[in-house]
């Protein structure tokens, strides 16, 4: 106990116990059990084994109890850690290139692109990294792909909160990751730099699958002008490269 609040947050996912700190996943449970209780919720202490006699009671206080008719995802459980307003909020990363320069950073703007909030550094095994294409998936979780991996890059998940990445998959091979995007029906959808052309990553995997699709008009580079991409709600692809901001056919490439 060190006599501060904590924000501490619990989901029942399907068969999965989560539990938060401070917006971090703390620990998880696998319980294949269906609540059934039809017991008074208590908060603060524990019911009593079935005696009904209040035990083991919370040594502390409890504040700002909340409860909602589904498990939040682990964004959402940051976002309300972080204390950041607004129901969804934006959320980026400032990437600097090359790995001389400060690593990339974790930042939140809220719905109206206001409130700026630097987050944290992000890690992966402790160290800091350079990262890029941010992407979050239908389901709220952030994903990123590391850049100047050794020999490529690696798609990467992010804890929202803290910025630490777990690696999925391997080094893509000769890859220069640098705009990412969900689709609306849940495809990951990647901009490789060096080669000038989209490409489809599993998600689950970090592999590539299919061939890549050439964007019309651009030349195989790995240096020179930013770019990325995103797919907005009425199901449109943009693609900002350079200066400017194109509509594009992720089928064609054509732009």
């Amino acid at each position: 106990l060190d006599n501060q609040f904590h924000h501490i947050a619990f989901a029942w996912e399907m068969t999965n116990w989560l539990i938060y700190v401070n917006g971090v996943l703390e620990n998880s449970l696998y319980r294949p059990v269906t609540a059934n209780s039809t017991r008074p919720l208590r908060f603060g202490y524990h019911w009593g084994d079935g005696t009904g006699t209040p035990m083991r009671f919370f040594k502390g206080s409890l504040d700002e109890v909340r409860l909602y008719s589904r498990a939040l995802t682990a964004t959402e459980v940051a976002r309300l850690a972080l204390n950041l307003p607004g129901a969804n909020g934006i959320w980026g990363l400032k990437t600097h290139d090359p790995v001389s320069e400060p690593p990339a950073t974790l930042f939140w703007l809220d719905d109206s692109g206001a409130n700026p909030r630097q987050l944290a550094n992000v890690t992966l095994a402790g160290q800091t990294i350079e990262a890029d294409s941010l992407a979050m998936s239908p389901n709220g979780v952030l994903f990123a792909f590391q850049i100047n991996a050794p020999g490529g890059s690696r798609l990467l998940t992010l804890d929202s909160t803290s910025g630490i990445a777990t690696a999925v998959g391997p080094v893509l091979s000769g890859r220069n990751i640098r705009g990412a995007t969900f689709t609306l029906s849940g495809r990951l959808i990647a901009f490789d730099y060096t080669a000038s052309e989209l490409v489809t990553v599993d998600p689950t995997t970090g592999v590539i699958a299919g061939l890549g699709v050439p964007v019309a008009g651009l030349s195989p580079t790995s240096t020179g002008q930013g770019a990325d991409l995103t797919q907005t709600r009425d199901g449109s692809f943009l693609f900002a490269y350079a200066n400017e901001i194109h509509q594009l056919d992720p089928r064609s490439g054509a732009r």
